[in-house]
């Protein structure tokens, strides 16, 4: 694949990423010139998801995404086993059967909504008090790009692909992997209603600052007038 990738890259007039890491890890790998490569990231539909009400789940935990090892679940779950935290899981995936199990054997409160329409989801993020996003790596996440646009405060690891999104304490909360960190930040942040409010407000000024569709539209017409001159 490295070998098809470098041609491609290397024939490219241009190169398109949605963030700055993405174009960083191309340069180093592939020895492209970073002057090749544009930054163009993902977009949200700002109508849609918009926050448009308050929160009516109290003490719970949102994650919407897929049930696979990079997405970090395990240690989700036993983030909130021992509390009065309870997780609200949204997709489906090869680690379901073991998730639901591990919930069992550490007695956590964890339900599986299974998948859930993407019309539905802006409701969804505007119901909950948190938006976890706890992947070991990501590219530019959308689940977490909606939320933030629903105004949800977002709680989210220190990892490529996360830490160019969220500021930590200004828009969001950066923590580390493991559950510990992340118990700690949930529990904090569930018992300051003021400071979820700051969080949430900053999360949507955040896309509305670098995620909008006009931002998309302009920033892939100047990449193509450049192609063109």
């Amino acid at each position: 694949w490295k070998i098809v990738c470098t041609l491609a890259y290397r024939g490219a007039t241009k190169i398109v990423m949605a963030t700055c890491e993405d174009k960083n890890l191309i340069v180093q790998n592939f020895k492209i010139k970073p002057e090749k490569i544009e930054i163009s990231p993902n977009w949200i539909d700002i109508d849609t998801f918009k926050p448009h009400k308050s929160v009516t789940l109290k003490n719970h935990i949102l994650f919407v995404g897929r049930f696979t090892r990079q997405k970090n679940l395990e240690n989700l779950i036993r983030a909130v086993g021992g509390t009065d935290l309870i997780l609200h899981l949204v997709g489906n995936g090869e680690l379901k059967r073991h998730l639901k199990a591990l919930a069992v054997e550490i007695e956590a409160k964890v339900e599986f909504l299974g998948s859930i329409s993407n019309n539905q989801l802006p409701s969804l993020y505007n119901k909950y008090e948190v938006f976890v996003q706890r992947s070991y790596l990501e590219g530019n996440p959308k689940t977490l790009l909606e939320a933030m646009a629903c105004g949800a405060p977002v709680v989210g690891t220190n990892v490529f692909g996360i830490r160019n999104l969220i500021s930590h304490n200004k828009n969001g909360i950066l923590t580390e992997t493991d559950a510990d960190s992340l118990r700690e930040a949930l529990l904090n942040l569930s018992i300051s209603p003021d400071h979820q409010k700051t969080l949430g407000k900053s999360a949507r000024e955040t896309i509305l600052a670098n995620n909008t569709l006009n931002i998309y539209v302009d920033t892939e017409l100047k990449i193509y007038k450049k192609i063109i001159v």
